[in-house]
This record gives C-alpha cells, structure tokens and sequence, in this order.
C-alpha cells in the first residue's frame, strides 16, 4: 500500500530592526527547531562592510543546514545544539 507522508511546517516568530544602518531579520524558531534563532542582514552589496551586533555569535550564510527546507528535514533538536547564527543576504 501507498504510505502517506506529511512534511513539518517551520514555525518561527519574525522580528525586524535596524542596527548600526542596515534592518535585521531575525527569526525566532519554536516547534521541532525550538531554541534557534537566525538572523538575516540584507545587503546592498556583496562586498558590503557592516558592524555585526553583540548577539551574533557566527556567521552561517551558506551552511545548508539552516535552510527552511532541511530544518523541516532534520529539525534543530535532532542535532547536536549549536550557537545561534547569522546569515548574510546580498
């Protein structure tokens, strides 16, 4: 017979603010990804120079591991706990 399979949902709460000149989107996950928390700058600029917060604690922007599609994959809590992240947009 046909098994049925039925994706996760990311759930997470969007905050937005400024922070030295460009705004930061920092998402704040709950469900199966509970305790992670990215944060995204957008960029004008690949090569933009900007002051990271005090609260970014490493930098993640093409870490296959913190897309929506492998956090619904393999959750945050199924492996190992990590820092919280930041990730780059340009």
């Amino acid at each position: 017979m046909f098994k049925l399979y039925v994706r996760s949902l990311i759930e997470k709460t969007r905050y937005e603010g400024p922070h030295q000149g460009p705004v930061w989107h920092v998402d704040e996950f709950a469900g199966d990804n509970e305790g992670l928390i990215l944060a995204e700058v957008e960029l004008e600029h690949p090569e933009q120079a900007i002051e990271l917060p005090s609260w970014v604690s490493e930098e993640v922007p093409h870490n296959e591991r913190f897309r929506n599609s492998r956090l619904v994959d393999n959750p945050q809590d199924e492996e190992a706990n990590e820092p919280e992240c930041s990730e780059r947009a340009g």
